[in-house]
């Protein structure tokens, strides 16, 4: 049966309107395209990467186990705190005993220059801080070995040990070592106790203590040009005093020439910080008991 004409119009009239707008669409579309979009491939990259959200705070990060990072904290000012803070956060100022007080006492030169030798015992040898009620027998050990080779060198033996590390080993006897403890601090050490303190060499300095004498690797001499002038004396309870003083350093070039330090224990304070051969250093303060007409060393401590 054929179709009618009008029937075949309409047919023909549709697929031309199909036509034409698949052809107006297309043309939308590249109308709407940039005319440079196969050359900005990166900044497209870059733009689609700023959208990227950051993580919320409970997400998984870089952390290891997935564990989720800590957000930095925030001092009083706003500022982030780094790991510098958490350092000071953690340190605790060591506890430090009241400075005690008395009334100041006037010496005489005589007096002030035997105060100034025995102070001058510990700070020529670098000793300085002590506490009678809590010794520190490494510390002592290293004053007494530097004392001894200041003041009697003699004390010091030399002697091998087959199989050791180093070829020869300065040593000191636990009698020596103890007469010189008793003299200026009143203390002594057994030979038990000797033998817990330095059971193992010491990591630094690698002395060690066996048979009744302290071991260490022989080294050449050092410079030692520290000494103590009393600025000030307090007289304290039960025969105690509190002297405070200055520890000074001898000029190098005096040292090396061999001036004897007799001349600078003689000072005052005041003339001790005119002389241009003497050097300021720290300000202490020391606790002494009397014992007769001697001292005997409890508390260093610096000002």
């Amino acid at each position: 049966m054929k179709k009618s004409i009008p029937a075949l119009m309409i047919l023909c009239l549709l697929g031309f309107v199909l036509l034409t707008g698949c052809s107006a669409s297309k043309e939308s579309d590249l109308k709407d395209k940039p005319e440079n979009a196969g050359e900005n491939v990166e900044e497209q990259a870059a733009a689609v990467a700023e959208e990227v959200p950051e993580p919320a705070a409970n997400e998984e990060t870089d952390e290891p186990d997935g564990a989720v990072a800590d957000e930095p904290e925030e001092t009083a000012d706003g500022a982030v705190a780094d790991e510098a803070d958490d350092f000071a956060d953690a340190y605790v100022e060591p506890v430090r005993l009241p400075e005690p007080s008395g009334e100041k006492v006037p010496v005489d030169a005589a007096t002030r220059k035997k105060m100034n030798i025995f102070l001058s015992n510990f700070s020529e040898a670098g000793m300085l801080a002590y506490d009678q009620d809590d010794p520190d027998w490494q510390e002592i050990y290293r004053w007494v070995r530097i004392w001894i080779k200041i003041n009697k060198w003699e004390l010091i033996k030399y002697e091998e040990l087959p199989g050791s590390e180093y070829s020869t080993y300065e040593t000191i006897s636990l009698d020596d070592f103890n007469k010189i403890t008793d003299k200026y601090l009143g203390l002594t050490i057994t030979d038990a106790q000797a033998k817990a303190e330095f059971s193992e060499p010491n990591e630094i300095y690698e002395y060690f203590y066996e048979n009744g004498k302290f071991y260490v690797p022989a080294a050449d001499g050092e410079s030692y040009t520290n000494l103590s002038i009393v600025s000030e004396v307090e007289e304290l309870d039960d025969q105690k005093l509190k002297l405070t003083f200055t520890v000074y350093e001898q000029d190098l070039d005096a040292y090396f020439d061999g001036k004897d330090k007799a001349e600078y224990y003689a000072l005052s304070s005041a003339d001790a910080a005119n002389n241009p051969e003497l050097e300021a250093g720290i300000t202490e303060y020391a606790i002494v008991r009397t014992e007769g007409s001697s001292f005997k060393l409890e508390r260093l401590v610096e000002k």
